[in-house]
């Protein structure tokens, strides 16, 4: 309980701005696990179209990488269908419009990234909260 408190008690403004609701219940009931994650700032404005580079550094050693994105970079794809390929248990819970734009443009890395066994990726209804879990 101490690490939940910690999650949300340290990042209050964070987690008053976001719809826990939508994620799925069986990441939501180890949401604790984030007690000790940080948040990262954005990076600065002259960046805008590269990733996040702290945040890739950290997913690129990462075993297992639990994310929520309601936002699409192009390089996402295939910087997520690489972490699987070398062995990290991913589960992605995206937006429905992101999720419209993965199967549109990226259906190649989309298909590959969902035969892996230690992939999976849920797609989030805004407007009703619900999600849906592809394999």
């Amino acid at each position: 309980m101490a690490g939940l408190l910690n999650v949300f008690g340290s990042s209050y403004e964070f987690w008053a701005n976001h719809a826990v609701e939508c994620i799925p219940a069986s990441l939501r009931s180890r949401i604790e696990d984030l007690d000790n994650c940080t948040l990262s700032e954005p990076p600065d404005r002259t960046r805008l179209f590269e990733p996040h580079r702290e945040f890739v550094e950290r997913l690129a050693i990462s075993k297992r990488i639990n994310g929520i994105s309601s936002i699409f970079h192009p390089l996402y794809p295939s910087l997520f269908l690489s972490f699987a390929k070398n062995g990290a248990d991913i589960s992605i819970l995206v937006t429905r419009s992101v999720y419209e734009r993965l199967k549109e443009e990226y259906q190649t890395e989309v298909r590959e990234f969902l035969k892996l066994p230690n992939s999976c990726l849920y797609v989030c209804d805004e407007k009703n909260r619900i999600f849906s879990c592809y394999h």
